[in-house]
């Protein structure tokens, strides 16, 4: 099995939380790497909750800290030859309200030598369920540069997963101990599968890889071996 991918900037970012590093995501069935998912030790929404002091000065902002997040998951990518495609990097909602975040994304991923399509954006369920028209509006303006959405349902999944949910997102990200204790997302699953949606699941049993294809999970992060 690959082993997670880390690197910090300097010893002081190690220290605050703002390490980056690149999970990668499997195929249940055949244990594949189909993609990496970036994130920071310390999550934007989390170090914001303790003020100013505990951001990363370059990244201060939520936009400014995906910009940052693309640039260093791209540099990890390359140092440490994950070159699996596509890279998920997660979006805080307080970006999506920024005018010209579709726009900093691309000039972030040109920098960084990726094309669009090579990154995922996930967004957390919210920001679809709401239906917020500026909030929609930048998800339609980074799809139509080419950047490929997610949804990431750990917390909740309140979004449609049908009314051409296909259309726009592309992966939706949840709990696998949630399927086995919440026998409701069965319907979910399917229904969003059948829509063209890659559904991916966090620490899922790999024993588990020929039911959960059944329900249409295909692939999985952080799998948990067999008991």
């Amino acid at each position: 099995m690959q082993q997670t991918a880390r690197f910090s900037r300097t010893n002081a970012s190690r220290k605050a939380g703002f390490g980056i590093r690149l999970n990668p995501v499997l195929n249940l069935l055949s244990g594949d790497t189909v993609g990496m998912m970036a994130g920071r030790d310390l999550a934007y929404e989390d170090a914001a909750r303790f003020g100013l002091a505990c951001l990363d000065p370059i990244a201060n902002t939520p936009q400014n800290h995906v910009v940052s997040l693309i640039a260093d998951a791209a540099a990890l990518s390359r140092s440490s030859a994950k070159d699996d495609r596509p890279i998920h990097v997660p979006v805080p909602l307080t970006a999506l309200t920024s005018r010209g975040f579709a726009a900093a994304c691309r000039r972030a991923a040109e920098r960084s030598c990726l094309c669009p399509q090579e990154l995922v954006l996930d967004v957390v369920d919210s920001a679809i369920f709401h239906r917020n028209t500026d909030v929609m509006a930048r998800l339609y303006a980074l799809h139509g540069l080419g950047f490929r959405i997610g949804i990431d349902a750990r917390q909740t999944w309140d979004a449609p997963h049908a009314d051409g949910i296909g259309l726009l997102v592309e992966r939706i990200t949840i709990r696998g101990w949630a399927i086995e204790h919440d026998r409701s997302l069965e319907d979910s699953i399917e229904a969003a599968s059948n829509a063209g949606v890659e559904i991916i699941a966090e620490r899922p049993y790999w024993r588990d890889g020929p039911w959960l294809a059944d329900l249409g999970v295909t692939c999985a992060i952080n799998p948990r071996r067999d008991a």
